[in-house]
């Protein structure tokens, strides 16, 4: 059986907005939704377990998906292009399994290996690149088998310092579980049977059923209805049949001003001929069933719901399943869990709350379990393993009332990017979370992290000279971190702007910081850094309504307010500290500006003509010769189908990620004849992006860093 752990964040609360994570409540009010479809309960078996009528459509003729491509960057928006995977880093832990001496983490686009044959010194061995954020993983022999977003990745693991994909099936959603089994005696066929969820409100999730005997053309031989989230999924030999019990979300309402009531339930087929799959029951739950283990004819179901209005809601369900196809209730424990796991007369829960469950029908706490809430991926020889989204912790068990942490792997963290900076052999990662990390990129298919500077929430990249790198805040000011000792960043100087003063540009060791009450630009020398100062004066009387600014070259230019219609300035900073106005353009169009950006003598301005009566609708950038500063003249625009926001810009290509959070790179040497080179469907919000030798480094708040090249042949 696979993880539940961190899927049931990541996937669920980030894409069907249903309900917050378990981390605290969504920013947002959440929309409104139509129900989700309630399941028909199944009819009454037969004793051959064959029911009269069967709920499983006829099985499909079994298709085989194009094999796998090297680490491919799955599409999933318009014209996005697949696309080879360079290398990551960070991203948080988002499903695990554990099997002999093995832990199998998904960190966000990888399969880490860890070796934990000795409980007490976890190490990593390897791990293998993804095109997809994981979200379930189980094993067979010497193959992983690894659920994504994107698809299904087979991984040889027989050599676990240097797994390989050697298998991709491109499944019809994102994957929420999956389990492997050798379910026909006498045969060397193993079938994996997997769990997806289309992403669209309403639409109930499927069951497959996959023959993954040759791991290299995965086979789907049979398709079954599931519910609208299936989180669990166990499998169960007894005597010559085998049951998937299925652990779902199957319905969800509006309730009060911000929450949802979701009910779940559990599953249960008959899956000894994996073609034909059978349910044989369902049983309804009160709220959400988030897991399930099974053992001597009982089932123990994990259900929680974290309601806004209402708070955390669930508890473990315990029911009678000698009788697969009449599931009764024998016991309840009010306690919620996304996990559920068995070991002896033990059952275990997140935060690693232990029930005896010796008498299933009346479980006894023997720990009720504490914050971190980790979740259990499982217990074994005395050791439980417990993971969130920074860490795996291992914990000796074998006294159930006092355990003891006897093992830690803290993966790299970057759960949090908003923006990098690279030179030729580092890359600077801002992380919100941690601080800035340091990272080797010399070899950019194994980026491996330095030095950190530990101070969180450090803003964004302003800019860099020579080993000084600028990170903050137009408002809250800047830090000036020294990054000559790639191990060792250090923090040499700050700068806060006077009350209402914002930080316009940085160039060349000097900030142009805006002052309404003087009617100007203030121009700070940071070149000291542990003594910044005022240099200069610049008298700009409509410095108040400048609302978009970008630097390039010894040029700043801003886009200002005036009588109705926005003016683009253009400011000569050859002399930092006597700035010169040397051209004027009055012809920038109405709208959002923010996004404005000039690279290669051109400027890039965000164009929105949505709703202006008697013209035509569209989105787009009006692109802007400044090759004569003194006269900048119109020379193109560019059209997107949507709203988009520009990242970058470099040798006339615009790098650019529209509303479907999708990357684009479009080719703007001849404005007139826009070529699209490139398009990644981004798998985390894009914070910053940055350029060098060939490749884009990628900062993403929630996948970490991530290098992918400039371009498809």
């Amino acid at each position: 059986m696979s993880s539940k752990m961190m899927r049931s964040l990541l996937i669920l609360c980030s894409a069907i907005l249903l309900t917050a994570c378990i981390t605290g409540p969504a920013p947002s009010p959440l929309p409104e939704i139509p129900a989700w479809p309630t399941p028909t309960p199944p009819l009454a078996p037969t004793a051959a377990l064959v029911p009269t009528v069967t709920l499983t459509p006829a099985p499909p003729t079994p298709t085989r998906r194009p094999t796998y491509q090297p680490t491919p960057l799955a599409t999933g928006s318009g014209d996005a292009q697949n696309v080879d995977l360079v290398g990551q880093l960070g991203g948080p832990i988002s499903a695990a399994l554990i099997q002999g001496d093995y832990a199998y983490l998904g960190v966000d686009l990888k399969l880490v290996v860890l070796d934990i044959s000795d409980p007490t010194h976890t190490r990593p061995l390897g791990d293998a690149l993804l095109g997809g954020k994981v979200s379930a993983i189980s094993a067979w022999s010497d193959y992983a088998y690894v659920g994504t977003w994107q698809g299904l990745y087979i991984v040889d693991v027989s050599d676990p310092i240097a797994p390989k994909v050697i298998g991709f099936y491109d499944s019809p959603g994102w994957i929420t579980d999956l389990a492997a089994m050798n379910a026909v005696p006498g045969s060397d066929h193993v079938f994996l049977y997997m769990t997806t969820y289309t992403g669209t409100y309403g639409e109930p999730g499927q069951l497959l059923v996959v023959d993954v005997s040759d791991p290299v053309a995965p086979l789907v031989i049979s398709v079954h209805p599931a519910g609208a989230q299936t989180s669990g999924v166990t499998l169960v030999s007894d005597s010559d049949r085998v049951y998937a019990y299925l652990a779902e979300l199957s319905a969800c309402q509006p309730a009060f001003s911000r929450g949802f009531d979701c009910t779940g339930a559990l599953r249960i087929l008959d899956v000894s001929d994996p073609a034909a799959p059978v349910e044989i029951a369902y049983y309804e739950l009160p709220t959400w069933a988030r897991d399930v283990a099974v053992r001597d004819g009982y089932a123990y179901v994990a259900e929680h719901h974290f309601d806004m209005d209402k708070g955390t809601a669930g508890g473990l369900q315990i029911l009678d399943v000698s009788n697969p196809s009449d599931p009764r209730p024998v016991g309840r424990y009010e306690r919620s869990s996304l996990s559920v796991k068995l070991a002896g007369d033990y059952l275990y829960v997140d935060g690693l709350g232990i029930l005896d469950v010796s008498d299933p029908t009346s479980p006894a706490e023997i720990r009720s379990g504490e914050p971190p809430w980790d979740w259990v991926e499982a217990v074994d020889d005395g050791y439980a393993y417990l993971v969130n989204r920074q860490e795996l912790r291992v914990v000796d068990v074998s006294d159930p009332a006092a355990p003891v942490e006897t093992g830690l792997y803290d993966p790299p963290g970057l759960t949090d990017v908003r923006d990098v900076a690279v030179t030729r052999s580092h890359a600077y990662v801002v992380d919100w979370g941690q601080g800035l990390q340091v990272v080797d990129i010399s070899d950019p298919t194994h980026p491996t992290p330095l030095g950190l500077y530990a101070q969180v929430a450090l803003g964004q990249v302003w800019g860099q000279r020579d080993h000084i790198l600028y990170l903050g805040d137009a408002w809250a000011g800047l830090h000036i971190i020294d990054v000559s000792d790639p191990l060792a960043p250090t923090e040499i100087g700050s700068y806060v702007p006077s009350e209402g003063g914002r930080i316009l540009a940085l160039m060349d060791g000097y900030a142009y910081v805006t002052d309404v009450d003087a009617d100007g630009m203030r121009i700070i020398d940071l070149r000291s850094p542990a003594t910044p100062r005022e240099a200069g004066f610049y008298e700009f009387p409509n410095i108040w309504n400048v609302v978009a600014e970008t630097a390039a070259g010894s040029y700043a230019y801003l886009a200002v307010y005036e009588e109705g219609a926005y003016v683009l300035h253009v400011l000569d900073l050859s002399n930092p500290v006597a700035p010169q106005e040397v051209g004027l353009f009055r012809d920038l169009p109405l709208g959002n500006l923010n996004g404005m950006l000039a690279a290669d003598q051109r400027l890039y301005v965000p164009v929105e003509r949505v709703g202006v009566p008697d013209e035509e609708n569209y989105w787009g950038f009006q692109i802007i010769d400044l090759s004569n500063p003194a006269s900048p003249e119109t020379i193109g625009v560019y059209r997107t189908e949507g709203p988009s926001q520009t990242q970058t810009a470099a040798n006339h290509r615009l790098y650019l990620v529209d509303e479907q959070n999708v990357l684009r790179v479009v080719d703007l040497t001849a404005p007139a004849r826009p070529v699209q080179v490139a398009a990644y469907q981004m798998q985390g919000l894009l914070g910053g992006l940055a350029l060098a030798q060939d490749l884009m480094y990628l900062a993403t708040q929630d996948t970490g860093l991530v290098i992918l090249p400039h371009s498809i042949d």
